[in-house]
């Protein structure tokens, strides 16, 4: 049975249970949260046009992807939505399963509403289909939010450039945002106290210990999951990002790496080491486009301009774009001094540039050598000269398709793109979380 037919049998209106089970390209069932599933379909989404060649198997694969993150949200408004919100009034009449799935998971992953707390009470104030404003009062906080709903990015976007540069007493602060690629929710206020309110902090060390210590003990499979476990459970624990990324970067798990990390720049966008690291990740899964934006969103946060500038080029490499970049790391080279692993990497990559180039310079002098010599009457040159040229083109996909798989970390050869992690020393990472 082919793809296609697989995706028209499945049936998008049955109702999920939590903590979803996925099976892996590698056949194993892996159970992922409802941030980690809707991220995960996003990123196939996101990948496939790389993945597949056929238009009609990419865009099955896109509606099959769109349909689940459609029935995740509302499977997760029907399991949680009544204890984690309730209307004061009547619910809005545009208000979708889809978008109340995405609120509810909101307040109950910021605020713990129905897990530490009673749900939390909504207000509609303002409704426009998918853009809404809530008046959101949860019974430990003393403030009252304000909840919006975008349905447009532009608009999303908008609305954040321009709270930006509003100041005053009396103006309300963008307190915390969510990106669903289709759904945008922005909380406002005055302060947050609900870091203080009940924090499960113990427990989550807990966790946290026991990843650490079944990493340093060979057991990295194990760690990862903990790591995982751990973030789920208090989705502030910067370490728990941190750990996941460097183990499952070590066993080769890049699309775990990447969805924790994609996880982890939701709950602190402003950290450009977690950006850089997304980036790198990208850039292992050969998705040059995303690891340039996430590599620019990083520049923007202050990011080590070093390994900015080394990833910029890798980006370039992995887009294709060969011209030039043997220069730009010959100029990059010594700034990586301080980073042996990098500089390592920079310079391998350098020697494969510089012997791509002699390949491209020798076959262009046989080619203008071939070509002499059939104007001067020697015609069966003629054939020589086609060979030469075409070994032009065939050096550089070959060269490209060669440094890709050294950057999944498929040869024998692992090009570093950021400096080494000794996991003995992972001890940091417990306190990073504080």
């Amino acid at each position: 049975m082919s793809k296609i037919q697989r995706y028209q049998r499945k049936d998008y209106n049955q109702c999920i249970e939590f903590p979803v089970e996925i099976v892996g390209r590698d056949g194993v069932i892996r159970q992922y949260s409802f941030e980690q599933s809707i991220l995960l379909y996003q990123q196939r989404m996101s990948s496939a046009r790389q993945r597949y060649v056929s238009s009609d198997i990419i865009d099955a694969e896109i509606e099959h992807c769109s349909k689940r993150i459609a029935q995740l949200r509302r499977s997760y408004f029907i399991r949680y939505g009544w204890e984690s919100f309730r209307f004061v009034d009547s619910p809005p009449n545009f208000l979708s399963m889809e978008i109340a799935g995405e609120i509810a998971a909101f307040l109950r992953t910021n605020f713990g509403c129905g897990v530490r707390q009673a749900n939390a009470k909504l207000r509609c104030l303002s409704e426009n289909k998918l853009d809404m404003i809530f008046s959101v009062s949860i019974e430990k906080e003393s403030n009252v939010f304000l909840l919006y709903t975008h349905g447009n990015g532009k608009k999303y976007r908008e609305f954040l450039s321009l709270h930006q540069f509003q100041e005053g007493e009396h103006v309300d602060k963008i307190l915390l945002t969510h990106d669903g690629r289709n759904i945008w929710l922005t909380l406002t206020g005055k302060s947050l106290d609900y870091v203080e309110v009940e924090s499960n902090e113990q427990e989550v060390n807990t966790v946290l210990s026991d990843a650490l210590n079944a990493v340093k003990q060979g057991r990295l499979t194990e760690g990862l999951a903990r790591f995982f476990i751990a973030f789920e459970q208090n989705p502030y624990c910067r370490g728990a990002y941190w750990g996941a990324a460097i183990v499952a970067e070590k066993v080769h798990a890049y699309a775990d790496a990447e969805l924790a990390l994609q996880m982890g720049t939701r709950y602190f966008p402003d950290d450009p080491g977690l950006l850089i690291r997304l980036a790198a990740t990208q850039l292992r899964r050969a998705d040059g486009n995303a690891a340039a934006i996430s590599l620019q969103k990083a520049i923007e946060k202050g990011g080590a301009s070093e390994l900015t500038n080394y990833l910029g080029v890798i980006v370039e490499l992995v887009q294709g774009k060969i011209f030039g970049k043997l220069n730009k790391l010959r100029v990059l080279q010594p700034q990586l001094l301080n980073y042996p692993g990098v500089y390592n990497g920079c310079s391998w990559i350098t020697s494969q540039l510089r012997a791509r180039g002699l390949i491209r310079f020798f076959a262009l002098t046989l080619a203008i050598l071939s070509s002499y010599c059939a104007l001067i009457g020697w015609q069966w040159m003629w054939g020589f000269m086609l060979v030469s040229i075409s070994i032009v083109p065939l050096a550089h996909r070959s060269w490209h398709r060669q440094f890709l798989l050294c950057l999944k970390g498929k040869t024998h050869r692992e090009v570093p793109l950021l400096p080494s992690t000794d996991l003995q020393q992972i001890n940091h990472l417990q306190r990073a979380s504080q």
